[in-house]
This record gives structure tokens, sequence and C-alpha cells, in this order.
């Protein structure tokens, strides 16, 4: 008898990791392994087509058989027989496998964003297909993550999968012609750190002590999260509710308002009077009338979105509290903690980093009854005057972190390898995409180390040498600044090329494609087709241009600076414009907006302000602008230096948490 479960398959005890599933795509062109688990000593065969491979399963209950190279194509029906099962899996193909990993940027689904109606609409072919690993944590290598399925990019399925890996694979579909599978892995908010194995950091000395830490956590994760669980009761009970707010019972009825204020809610701190960039803690209160017919019911309260955390009470009784920035509070109000006529509402809201309060683009607020979907009947509006008090005693500047109650994805090296890599080492690739730093631009200089190490580390795990390794350059964000200044997304920028020396790597940039007010730009399409360029240089060997201009080296004559560039094959777009971007410094290291033209293929720099240039930065910003300076095929040149002078993230290494 044969089972199929969500994308685990098994029949008896013969089962196969739950990659190996319906639909799914099968690296062309090399030897494939196929393994599983069954009863030691038994005998397995795998079938594919006309190919068949034998094993016996181990003492440990694994097996492992290997299929010949097959051309791309299908589809086909694999079989696994053991001496007492069979399993059967239908509608496999084979072509070529990406994995798609990092943070956010590769995580956000299409559906996300405003184009992606019509691109589902457009979304046909089934010979692009999808497989999104599960978000997994653990301290200890996984055989495989939750239960998924392989699902073609047709319609409605590319919704909640990543658009960059989806623009990706449609763009080398539609250029290679063979069936394309990309396989998600891609946690928001994470580091690069918990993605690299912890045998990834053997070569990197000073992360030592921190391996043998999570070692030790390893064997101890509940005392471990007990330990977490106490530290932050500490940090709620000592520090964080303390104040001479809470001592004084301020959120009582009978609360004497001397020395409030009145505010309009919803009002964000930043827009009163002397509250600009305030970090502490401010109490509200207001009177709320509630009617009859509500007063004996079961009551939401709707308070909007408020940043960061609130307590809230109603005549005295605790009603809720949430710890989160922007988010909509809803609580439950029970039947006797209100009264027909006028209630007591006090709201004690925290933010250790500025901009609390509630939120102007906030949603419903009011006291309704206690129904699903929206408010109905007669409500109580909380919109207007509310009296506000800010408590002195409770400088939330200087409280320690709120300690997490759980271990995060990026609390420890290796954490994401585990749970989201490690169960797919064995299944054969064309190479890798790559989309993640934001969260590792605290500590960009040891980027250049760690992000090297990580693609050594994979391509180690893999088993295929040089895997192709494809990764985007960090986009435009935050707005402009007047002047030239430091930029920890520039270090990490230029950390992330340090990754081109290995071979067979590649740089997408995405430094003209951003948003400044969104971390999250919109424009993936255009991410996906640069990427997707670098594929056909770099894994597939076209002779094509794959990257925009990169600086090779400078010379100086007089007051100028000349910029040359690596074209690959392309030229400099000329341009009538003034080119920005660009500054220049001379031996104080004072940088100064710079005057730049291309002449000859590279760009002349020189600024009024600097008699004796040494130095020159392009795009060195978080933010650079509007660029003009491309190649004749369209696309950007990657920001650089040509200083080595010390950088604002150097010696910041990460920490255990």
């Amino acid at each position: 008898m044969v089972f199929l479960l969500a994308g685990l398959s098994f029949s008896g005890n013969l089962n196969l990791p739950n990659i190996f599933a319906d639909s799914m795509v099968l690296q062309r062109d090399i030897v494939l392994p196929v393994w599983g688990k069954g009863i030691p000593g038994s005998k397995v065969a795998v079938t594919i087509g006309k190919e068949k491979g034998e094993s016996t399963v181990g003492a440990d209950s694994n097996w492992i058989v290997n299929i010949k190279p097959k051309k791309a194509g299908g589809p086909y029906i694999m079989k696994v027989i053991s001496e007492t099962d069979t399993l059967t899996l239908r509608d496999i193909v084979f072509g070529d496998v990406w994995f798609a990993s990092g943070q956010s940027n590769m995580e956000f689904s299409c559906g996300e964003f405003s184009w992606a109606a019509s691109a589902a609409k457009e979304a046909v072919k089934s010979d692009l297909r999808i497989f999104k690993v599960k978000k997994t944590i653990d301290f200890n290598r996984r055989y495989e993550s939750e239960c998924q399925t392989w699902k073609a990019a047709t319609g409605d399925n590319i919704l909640k999968f990543s658009a960059v890996g989806y623009w990706f694979g449609k763009y080398l579909r539609d250029n290679k012609n063979v069936p394309i599978g990309i396989i998600q892995s891609a946690w928001g908010g994470t580091a690069i750190e918990p993605w690299t194995s912890a045998e990834g950091f053997a070569k990197l000395s000073d992360y030592a002590p921190i391996i043998d830490s999570m070692k030790k956590i390893m064997t101890t994760q509940e005392e471990y999260r007990k330990k977490r669980a106490a530290a932050y009761k500490e940090w709620v009970n000592v520090l964080y509710r303390s104040g001479m707010g809470m001592r004084e019972k301020w959120y009582l009825p009978d609360t004497i308002l001397k020395g409030w204020t009145d505010v309009i809610v919803p009002g964000i701190w930043d827009t009163l009077p002397g509250m600009k960039g305030f970090c502490g803690t401010a109490w509200y209160k207001r009177s709320v009338y509630i009617p009859a017919e509500l007063s004996k019911k079961p009551l939401r309260l709707l308070l909007g979105k408020i940043t960061k955390h609130d307590l809230t009470w109603i005549n005295g009784t605790y009603v809720g509290e949430m710890y989160a920035y922007h988010k909509e509070r809803d609580y439950k109000i029970s039947v006797n903690a209100v009264k027909e006529g006028w209630n007591d509402l006090t709201v004690r809201v925290v933010s250790r980093t500025g901009s609390g309060g509630f939120a102007l683009d906030t949603g419903y607020m009011m006291i309704c009854a206690d129904t699903a979907g929206y408010p109905s009947g007669n409500v109580s509006l909380l919109h207007g005057t509310w009296k506000m008090k800010v408590d002195p005693e409770l400088d939330t500047a200087l409280l320690p972190q709120r300690p997490d109650t759980s271990i995060g994805p990026s609390d420890a090296p290796a954490l994401l390898f585990n749970g989201m890599v490690s169960p797919y080492v064995n299944y054969k690739l064309k190479g890798f995409i790559w989309y993640q730093g934001e969260s590792n631009v605290s500590r960009a200089a040891d980027y250049a180390r760690l992000f090297p190490n990580m693609i050594t580390d994979w391509r180690r795990e893999w088993k295929q040498g040089d895997l192709p390794f494809l990764f985007v350059q960090l986009a435009n964000f935050y707005p402009e600044k007047k002047d030239p200044d430091s930029s920890g997304w520039a270090e990490l920028r230029e950390s992330q090329t340090a990754a081109l020396k290995l071979p067979k790597t590649a740089l997408a940039t995405a430094i003209d494609i951003g948003n400044p007010n969104d971390i999250h730009p919109a424009n993936k399409e255009e991410v996906g087709r640069r990427l997707a360029l670098a594929a056909r240089k770099i894994a597939y060997n076209e002779k094509i241009v794959h990257s925009g201009p990169q600086y090779t080296k400078f010379t100086k004559k007089g007051k100028n600076i000349t910029i040359e560039f690596n074209c690959f094959g392309s030229a400099l777009k000329k341009s009538s414009e003034r080119i920005n971007g660009f500054a220049i410094a001379g031996d104080d290291k004072v940088f100064h907006w710079a005057d730049a033209k291309i002449v000859n293929n590279t760009v002349v720099v020189n600024s009024r302000e600097v008699n004796n240039p040494v130095a020159v930065r392009y795009a060195w910003a978080n933010n650079p602008g509007t660029l003009q300076l491309y190649n004749t095929n369209g696309l950007p040149a990657l920001p650089f230096r040509t200083d080595n002078w010390p950088l604002s993230t150097e010696g910041k290494r990460f920490q255990l948490r």
C-alpha cells in the first residue's frame, strides 16, 4: 500500500524526505542521489523511467541510491521499492534546481505587491516549479524540515512564494527552455551567522567561544529556555513595570489629574511640544460613556496602532497589553469590568526608541460589542481629547533591551542552517541565489569574511565543487543625505563584493531600484532579471554582459582623479548630465561632492574644494539618490571606494544572545 501525506512520502517502513514529492524538479546532467529511511538490512531499488539503482539499508536505517545522469525533460514516474513496500511519485521532471535563500527581500512573496494579480494571471507554464521550506530553527542538524510540497508556479500558487525567486526562475526558464525548480529557504530579519553551519566557523578562531557555548546549549535547550523566561520575568516586574505611575496606581479611576495635559488621540509623541525624540513612558486617560445596551455584554476595546508597548485598564481592571511596533490593539473586556454610564479608560504607553504614542494611520478606536468581523451596532468612539502625563521616573532609554522569551532565528550561529539548509545538502542543484545583508549592517565590515566563508561552507556541504553563487547587492534605502557621510549600508555593499574573489560568483546590484521609504522595494522583477543575467553568464557560460561597470583602478593627475572600470564587454553609457554620486577627499579624509564626467570610457573626478585629492567614493551612502552611471546595456555601476581608511563598523562582531 502506498501513502502520500503533504509531501512526506512513506509506505510502511520505507520513506523519503519531503523534498522528494510529486511534481518535483530533479537536477539534470548529474549523478542523482535519492535517499531515505527503511528497515536495516533490507534492499531498496529506485527507478526513474528506464534508469534504476539499488542499495541496502544501513544499520542506522538510512539508505541512498544513485541514479545515472538524465537530460532535461519529463514527466517521469519515480518508484522506490523495498522488499515489502512500494512508493510512487508522479509528474517528475529533470531540469535545473536553484536554492533561493536570505532574509525578507528574498522571502517577500509575490502577493505582497501591487503587480501580483497580473503576474498570477500570466503565470501559465507548469515547467517552473516551486518548493517553499517552512521556517525552522534547530541547535542540531535536521534530517528534513516539516512537510511541504512542490507546486507549479502557475496562477495563485505564486502569491505566497518569493517574488525574487519567481522572477529569477521565470526569466531563466524562458531563456533556457528547460524546467526550472526554485527552493525557497528564507527568513525575514535574519543575519548571516545562523545560515552558516557550526563546522563552517572552524577557520574563524574568534568564533570558537561562541560555537562552544552553542554546543553546550544544544544539550540543555530546556534549561536555556527556562533561563530566558526568568530573565524576561525579571525585566517585566523589576524594570519594566516600575515608575511613579505604577507605584501610585494612576490606572485607578480616582487618580487626581492635576498636571495632566490635554492631547489629541491618535497622535505620536514627536508632534507634541517638548516631546520630539522622547523615549520613555506616557500615561493616557479618558472617560468613556457605555450605553445600557452595551454595559451588560462582553465588549471589544479597539485602540488602533500603538508604539511600542501598552498596558491598558478600564475602571482599574487590567484589560490587556501588547509589545509590538505599529500593531492594532484589540482587547476583550469582561461584563463585570464596565458599568452603564461613564467609565475610566487608562493606557500606559512605553517606547524605548522614540516615536511612541497612537499612530495617525490607525484603524478603529472604539468600544463595541464583542462580535466577529467589523464593529456594528452602538459603539463608544475613542478619538479626540485625552489626558496625558509623562512618568518622570522611568527613562526607558536606560533600560536594558527586552529579553526574548523564546529562541529567535538569529540568536545563535547555525540555527537556520540546521533547520532550513542541512536537510537539502544532498539534493543536487544548479546553484544558489542569495538576498541578505540588511540585518548585518551594524557589523558590515565583518561581513567581508563571513559572506565568503558561508559560500565556501555551503559548497563544501553540497559536494558539487564551485556551485554558482549569485547574490543581490543591497538596494538604496533611507532618505538622501545632504553631504557625504559614513554609511553602514555602503560598507555592507562593499563587504558583499568580497565574495566576488571566489570562483563562480556574481553580483546583481539593486543600488538604483530601491525605495527610500521602504526596506522592501517593489521592483522584484528587475532584481530577478539581473540575477538571471548573472546565472546565464556564470552558470551557463553565455557570452553576455551580466554586470554593470565595476571599479578597477584610479590614477591621479593634478586636481583630477581618473577612474577605470571593468565593463565586462560593454562600455560606459555617455551622458550629457553631471554624473552625481561621486565624492572626493584629500589627506584630511573629509569628503566633498565632486564634479564627474565620462572621458574615453573612464570617469574623471575633481572638486574645487580639494586641491590635492587622494580618494574617491561613488554611491557611498545608504541611499545615493538618482544615479546616471550605467553601461550601454542599462546596468548600473557598482558602488565603490578607492581608499582603505577605517570603516565605521570595524571591530563589531556577532554576540550570542
